[in-house]
């Protein structure tokens, strides 16, 4: 059974898929933040640079960014100052930019997405993970003959599953759905919002019930009918209660944080994620298996390849993802098939695709993820004042050096006679190791215990 957790507190809300007892995906959203992505608005046009994009206000602080020669705008026309546009958020706004927006409209349900285009383009896509040829075959040529003119239908992964009846119920539902919100923009104040939700944890909520849940609890008795609204219109989910004794989500967050991942023949992984890509490397660790090297390295790659798929998920990792394996593919190639077929096939559990992108002979694999939304550790964490991200500090030995330099400076203006340095003990420790510098300093060391640091006394 899969089940979704709502875990709602004064600052937080956090969001849990729970599959088989254990956390599939974990998000957590502070409730002073908010999303505007998937929220159409009628706005405001306020500012056009080059015929290439457009500032637009849809009611924030900050102004919209409209690309105006993206292929999403095609047919929008000669857009000017002033006009009103209907536009959907894309991205939301990051620290000095605003929201990004565009033309292209989506409405999303459970089996379908339904989009409107400024010109008016008809399509039917289908899912890629949805491999049945027959099956992709009945699914377009049924969207086709019902697909409304002038919209376009990306039929979902779910629709596998579903019967024709129930694809045509919900496009006839996003079909009105989207001509009300059309035929209100003609008239509706700038800037209006027309479509979506103020509730930061509705996207949230889409995605985990995208991921097939059946059952969602919350301790939050004042957002229970919110939820169940979105829960029984979005994936005809009924089963939303309110309990008090919800599991700790907390608790699952902290060990997602981590970097290092056990796994259970010892070996480990560790996770390093930067602002460019995401690094995984595969240690043997604490494996103590008799096995030739090569059988070793198979093994603890599968094991390894099965839990990067979803580690990769519960971190909600995104953009180019670097994986260093054990061993050298050149020297295991007839082992190299079955770890490509664990891994991609890991891989598919996931609703956000990831695509690999190369294998190489150096053993490291390079893949691609979608991005959805921000990682824990980007949501949660901060860069580190010391090291500034990278996780490592200057040494005692440099530090210490830095004192003496100032000591020896304030003595040649020969104006102090005594000096006062708070330090830590490691730095202490350096300067006392050295002679020719406790010499000439003549250096005391006493413990401070009201600020918790030695004391550097000279004379």
């Amino acid at each position: 059974m899969k089940q979704i957790i709502l875990d709602f507190s004064p600052l937080l809300v956090k969001c849990g898929l729970i599959e088989n007892g254990f956390p599939a995906e974990l998000i957590a959203l502070p409730l002073s933040a908010k999303t505007q992505v998937g929220n159409i608005y009628t706005a405001k046009v306020m500012d056009v640079s080059k015929n290439r994009f457009a500032f637009v206000s849809i009611g924030e602080d900050k102004n919209g960014f409209l690309q105006l020669d993206d292929h999403r705008q095609y047919g929008l026309g000669n857009v000017s100052n002033n006009q009103r546009v209907l536009v959907q958020v894309i991205r939301d706004a990051l620290s000095d930019k605003g929201p990004m927006l565009s033309s292209t409209l989506s409405f999303s349900g459970r089996l379908l997405v339904f989009t409107k285009s400024p010109n008016n383009d008809s399509h039917v896509n289908i899912s890629n993970k949805i491999t049945s040829t027959p099956m992709r075959e009945t699914l377009k040529n049924f969207c086709k003959t019902h697909c409304p003119k002038d919209f376009g239908i990306i039929v979902r992964t779910e629709a596998a599953n579903a019967t024709l009846e129930q694809i045509k119920e919900e496009l006839d539902h996003l079909h009105k759905e989207a001509l009300s919100v059309i035929e209100k923009a003609k008239t509706a104040p700038m800037p209006t919002m027309l479509y979506g939700s103020d509730k930061i944890y509705a996207r949230a909520l889409y995605d985990l019930l995208d991921a097939g849940a059946t059952q969602i609890i919350t301790n939050d008795k004042y957002e229970l009918a919110h939820i169940r609204e979105i829960a029984n219109a979005y994936a005809n989910v009924t089963d939303v209660s309110f309990s008090r004794a919800i599991p700790d989500l907390g608790q699952h967050i902290s060990r997602a944080l981590r970097q290092k991942v056990w796994l259970k023949s010892g070996a480990y992984i560790l996770i390093e994620e930067t602002n460019t890509c995401t690094y995984i490397d595969v240690n043997t660790g604490k494996y103590d298996g008799k096995n030739d090297p090569i059988t070793v390295a198979s093994l603890i790659n599968i094991e390894a390849a099965k839990e990067i798929a979803s580690q990769i998920r519960l971190k909600n990792i995104s953009g180019t993802i670097i994986v260093d394996f054990v061993g050298n593919f050149a020297t295991t190639h007839d082992g190299l098939d079955e770890l490509t077929n664990a891994f991609e096939s890991a891989l598919l559990k996931d609703p956000t695709p990831a695509k690999v992108v190369e294998w190489s002979t150096l053993n490291t694999v390079t893949l691609t993820r979608r991005y959805r939304r921000a990682s824990l550790k980007s949501t949660l964490t901060s860069t580190c004042p010391t090291c500034f991200g990278t996780g490592s500090i200057l040494s005692s030995t440099f530090f210490a050096d830095r004192a003496y330099k100032e000591i020896i400076k304030i003595y040649s203006g020969d104006f102090c006679g005594k000096i006062r340095v708070d330090a830590h003990e490691d730095i202490v420790r350096v300067l006392e190791r050295e002679p020719k510098i406790a010499d000439l300093a003549q250096i005391k060391v006493a413990k401070d215990a009201k600020i918790g640091f030695y004391e550097i006394s000279t004379k």
